[in-house]
Parts: structure tokens; C-alpha cells; sequence
């Protein structure tokens, strides 16, 4: 395939795999309207698209590649207000400076981890509004950390479906009034 594949690694630090195709072909598959999708769905994506504009979100997690990655992910979704902080303190000392309307935390974090980043928020009167969302690998999440102060849960790998419901349940439930627990987003 005229490729390359290249390897670059650190002891204790990780690997970064890159593999490179010179000269692949495809093709755009073409996207039809739903014709079957009813109004209510059709307005309820306008105004998921119309609300994603206007959201800001702080993107919290001490693995810089998994920042990249999700920050790019809500990016393809249309998100362009997305900011991102590599541990608890510096997501607080963010906050000061810049609110946000949606906060997305890793749970296994150093020095602060999630659980603990949710209840500084949580405590603090001018950002107890602002829904947390627990991303992790952890499927035993809720057996190692209180998980009240969270809106939702979100486990890795990340990906364009599961953000994007995610927003649209927590956009519902700020509608609605509705703060029943977490979501849990497989």
C-alpha cells in the first residue's frame, strides 16, 4: 500500500504508533436524508445543533493524548468552545477564570482525582450548576468512588455516539428538572 509504519517509545512514559498510507482509495459514502425521521426527532437535532454552538465544556484528564482525543471528538461534533486542563487543580484554577456549562472528568487522576474535583465543584456555590460528567475505563466505577455529585458516567473509549447522547440527555434533564443520578453511558 506505498505505507510506513513507525514506532516511538518511552519506558514508563508509553508508545505512539503511526502508520501512514500514501495512496489509498475510497470512496465518500454518500448521506441520504432520514426520510422516517419524525419531527420531534428532527427538531430535537436542531436544537442539539443550535445548543452545541453555544455550550462550552472543560475537558479534565491527566493523559494529554486522551485530552487531544476527546477535545477532537467533540470537535467533529460540532463543539468549538472546548477547553482543556491536565489535572483537578489546574480544571479549578480554570473555573476562576473561565465558567463552563458541561465539565467532562477523568476519575483516576494524581493529587485530585475525580471524585474529589466533583465535590470542590460541587461545593462551590458559583459552579454547583454546572453538570459533571465521569469518563473512565473503571466498570467498577461506582464501587471505588461516590459518584453523587456526577450527572453522568461515561466509560472509555470515548466516541463521537456516546458524547453526543451524553450531551443530549444532560441537555433534556437540565429541561426537565430531572437530577435522578448518574447516566451511565456505556
Amino acid at each position: 500500500m506505498n505505507g510506513e509504519l513507525t514506532c516511538s517509545s518511552s519506558i514508563g512514559e508509553g508508545s505512539t504508533f503511526t502508520v501512514t498510507l500514501n495512496t489509498v482509495r475510497y470512496r465518500a459514502k454518500a448521506v441520504q436524508p432520514d426520510k422516517a425521521q419524525s419531527k420531534p426527532q428532527a427538531k430535537a437535532e436542531e436544537t442539539l445543533a443550535r445548543d452545541v454552538k453555544k455550550i462550552s465544556i472543560l475537558i479534565v484528564d491527566d493523559v494529554p493524548m486522551n485530552l487531544r482525543v476527546a477535545k477532537a471528538l467533540f470537535n467533529k461534533i460540532g463543539f468549538s468552545n472546548v477547553f482543556t486542563a491536565g489535572s483537578g487543580k489546574e480544571a479549578l484554577d480554570f473555573l476562576d477564570k473561565q465558567p463552563v456549562d458541561l465539565i467532562l472528568s477523568d476519575m483516576w487522576m494524581p493529587e485530585m482525582n475525580g471524585m474529589q474535583l466533583s465535590v470542590e465543584v460541587k461545593n462551590n456555590p458559583r459552579f454547583a450548576h454546572i453538570p459533571i460528567v465521569a469518563q473512565t475505563a473503571d466498570v467498577e466505577t461506582s464501587a471505588n468512588f461516590d459518584m453523587s455529585h456526577f450527572n453522568a458516567i461515561i466509560l472509555k473509549p470515548l466516541t463521537k455516539e456516546k458524547l453526543s447522547n451524553m450531551v443530549k440527555r444532560i441537555i433534556e434533564d437540565r429541561k426537565t428538572g430531572d437530577s435522578s443520578g448518574p447516566i451511565h453511558l456505556g
